[in-house]
């Protein structure tokens, strides 16, 4: 309600005909009301009376401007009197909010439910917006709502590792213009999250590439087999090994990365070496000459991270900047241009970088704080910006963060979070994003029910995922058994464990095998074989194992085993990159569960020359931290390293074991021997030494790998020059692997 003025109903109109409609206008103010926010909500109504025909229906006009004009029915009677009524309203009015109760939670915990009413003509058709106080607590587009019948629910997510009181207003604005606001608080306290720490080696302890597989050592050293037509195996020569042989000219390594042709390998002093296919520069030499054995590249230094793709490399440096060379078709380099590098370029754009990680022909790089960076081919949509469209440039992926480790395929992308979950997008046409889908995504998604994994592995179209408890899982193309679940087939959509694995400590996919490396140092393979890359001493057609076999040679005497350290060498334990949610001063130590194998003054932490490191953290930083471990020198044994990382509120620890062993043995090479059915040959001679032992202690043991061609070997000999002799089975024919073991009676 309101008031008019200057409204005149008395007029005297005189005699007008029958049936002629006289008009006149009426001019009016008003005065306002809290009600009616302006004159386009008033609305006046107005009906005639006519002697002979009663009222009229009312009809309203909505009062825009200062005057009205009214036109009268048609008088339809002989005399008497027509008469007018003017009805002033409102056109609406506003809604009405009940209250809502506010909640306290803890930092990076939900809100229970939040409901309130509206109460409205139309309560759902309202245009709702929130408002937070405290965007940093409360981000306004983590806040979303549902209405049912005027119920209102609300889903509110505070933002992570953040606390305070952000205050929450709600507006209801009704199509009319009325509007409504009603406020309560969000507080969110403060927690103190524990330090997290992730061994940014052991997960690349193997790597694959198409034909070829690589292998690092706790020695420092790196084995090869596979195809080696490019030279990708690094020992000189083109031919390729159905078992692991040594790479040349490597010591003192620490990571290793394979890509399709080529690979590359860190030093512990930050250096880069790398070797096989050139063709696009991928070595990055400055040259497109392949190369047999493994090259440093002088051009980089201080690298602390290595990654290849089909055709190009990466490299991280300690200031955080990433450098890219090799093959550019897509714009894989990150340098704004399609054109290949041959020497390495620094990637346009980004800083403060801790992870890197290649895909066929697309890239990527993680920050300090999780934040994920992407360019490079998009096709199937494996950048995870939403779109299909190649990025020259690196591009922020929105949709994820708090990335602790990464890694691509052909043509999907894997990342784990800090929370121990893991996001795929990309491809899916064989099931690889593992979503119980073929749909590919644009975007990362969450695989669900896949929780409390350490280690992630991305293959062509296949993916596998260690978990913490030492299991790992599989999923996507399985038509050369490269998911090792039993059998060789089409695909599966949803993560699958792996039967019989379950005290793995590393994982690699290649192009359809996989390898998974346990704590006690074996090595296993599954999947495509053509190429000898099992390292099984098979290859060929119909090669392919569905199920984890042990790669042979692994174990061999006069190589060192994954997970075992000689007695007479320092060695890496490998960098971690350490975070802290809250900010926290952290302590880093290492104790030894034996001083005489590992005395503590031989442990040094960031070359610090002590077995405690104390650094200062932020919640948005990772510190990169080395470990360097010397063994006493002639002491051998089994000893465990326990990891504490303190924040001073929460601590986590790890356990690490290994294996110290005496100075290998050394057997002399042992040619491949040929031979015709049913004929015995002539004992094979092999000389033996051993820096620890007298080789007259030393025992002496032969074994076949096909029993139903050589039942069994022979040995002989007490000095260093021994003999092995065999005779095969009557009338069979093939190919035996004989394996020769000394053992000094020390580890």
């Amino acid at each position: 309600s309101g008031e008019l003025s200057a409204i005149d109903t008395d007029h005297y109109w005189g005699v007008y005909p029958i049936g002629s409609s006289p008009t006149y206008s009426i001019e009016y103010n008003y005065s306002g009301n809290s009600f009616v926010s302006n004159e386009n909500s008033l609305v006046m109504g107005y009906r005639t009376n006519n002697a002979d025909t009663g009222w009229s229906d009312l009809t309203s006009t909505v009062l825009d401007t200062g005057e009205q004009t009214i036109s009268k029915s048609s008088i339809s009677a002989n005399s008497g009197i027509s008469a007018t009524e003017f009805i002033l309203g409102a056109n609406g009015f506003p809604p009405e909010i009940s209250s809502i109760s506010g909640q306290t939670i803890s930092e990076n915990t939900s809100t229970d439910t939040i409901t309130f009413s509206i109460t409205h003509s139309s309560p759902c058709s309202l245009t709702i917006t929130f408002d937070s106080s405290n965007t940093l607590v409360v981000p306004a587009e983590n806040i979303s709502y549902t209405c049912d019948s005027g119920q209102y629910t609300v889903t509110l997510t505070p933002a992570a590792d953040q606390s305070g009181t952000s205050t929450i207003t709600v507006t209801a604005i009704a199509p009319d213009g009325f509007t409504a606001t009603e406020s309560f608080n969000i507080t969110v306290n403060e927690i103190n999250a524990p330090p997290y720490a992730l061994n940014q080696y052991i997960c690349k302890t193997i790597d694959g590439g198409m034909g070829h597989t690589i292998a690092l050592r706790a020695d420092g050293t790196v084995l090869a087999w596979g195809s080696n037509y490019y030279g990708q195996l690094g020992d000189g020569t083109t031919t390729n090994r159905l078992t692991p042989v040594v790479v040349s000219e490597l010591e003192d390594i620490v990571a290793i990365a394979a890509g399709e042709r080529h690979n590359l390998a860190l030093k512990y002093d930050g250096s880069l070496w790398a070797w096989g296919d050139n063709s696009y520069g991928q070595l990055g030499d400055c040259t497109t000459m392949k190369r047999l054995i493994p090259i440093c590249i002088d051009e980089t230094s201080g690298i602390v991270a290595i990654a290849c793709g089909r055709y190009h490399s990466m490299a991280l440096l300690a200031d955080g900047t990433v450098w890219a060379w090799g093959y550019n078709n897509s714009g894989q380099l990150g340098i704004d241009s399609t054109e290949n590098a041959y020497c390495p370029e620094e990637v346009h754009s980004i800083s403060n970088i801790k992870l890197i990680a290649c895909g066929d022909n697309y890239s990527f790089a993680v920050t300090g704080d999780g934040v994920l960076f992407a360019w490079g081919s998009n096709t199937y949509g494996g950048l995870g910006d939403n779109t299909n469209t190649n990025r020259s440039e690196p591009v922020e992926i929105t949709y994820i963060t708090d990335i602790i480790a990464i890694d691509a395929g052909n043509s999907h992308t894997m990342a784990l979070r800090s929370d121990g979950t893991v996001w795929t997008w990309g491809g899916n046409a064989l099931g690889q994003l593992g979503d119980g889908t073929t749909d590919a995504s644009y975007h990362p998604i969450q695989i669900s029910g896949l929780t409390d994994i350490q280690c992630i592995a991305a293959g062509y179209e296949h993916s596998l995922a260690l978990l913490n408890d030492g299991t790992v899982k599989a999923w996507g193309d399985k038509a050369r058994g490269q998911t090792g679940t039993g059998s060789i087939g089409s695909y599966l959509t949803s993560p699958t464990l792996i039967t019989g694995m379950n005290q793995v400590k590393a994982i690699a996919s290649g192009d359809k095998f996989s390898h998974i490396l346990t704590t006690t140092g074996d090595l296993y393979s599954f999947g495509y074989n053509y190429y000898g890359q099992l390292g099984n001493n098979l290859s060929g057609a119909g090669q392919e194992q569905s199920s984890p076999i042990r790669v042979h040679g692994m174990y061999n005497i006069n190589e060192l085993n994954l997970g075992t350290i000689a007695s007479y060498d320092e060695f890496i334990l490998n960098a971690y990159l350490i975070s802290d949610m809250d900010g926290d001063t952290i302590t880093m130590s290492i104790e030894s569960g034996d001083t005489d194998l590992i005395p503590l003054a031989n442990i040094d932490i960031a070359s610090t020359d002590s077995n405690t490191y104390t650094f200062s953290t932020s919640s948005t930083d990772v510190t990169f931290v080395s470990i360097f471990i010397s063994p006493e020198e002639g002491e051998a044994g089994f000893v465990s390293l326990t990891l504490t990382i303190d924040d001073g509120s929460n601590s986590i620890s790890n356990v690490l074991s290994y294996t110290i062993a005496h100075a290998p043995e050394i057997i002399t090479n042992i040619p491949n021997h040929y031979i015709r059915a049913n004929e015995s040959p002539d004992p094979i001679n092999i000389t033996l030494s051993d820096d620890d032992s007298s080789v007259s202690d030393l025992s002496f043991l032969g074994t076949s790998s096909n029993t139903a061609l050589i039942n069994s070997v022979t040995t002989n000999g007490t000095g260093a020059e021994r003999t092995i002799s065999f005779t095969p089975q009557t009338d069979q024919q093939g190919d035996s692997v004989l394996e020769v073991c000394v053992n000094d009676g020390n580890l």
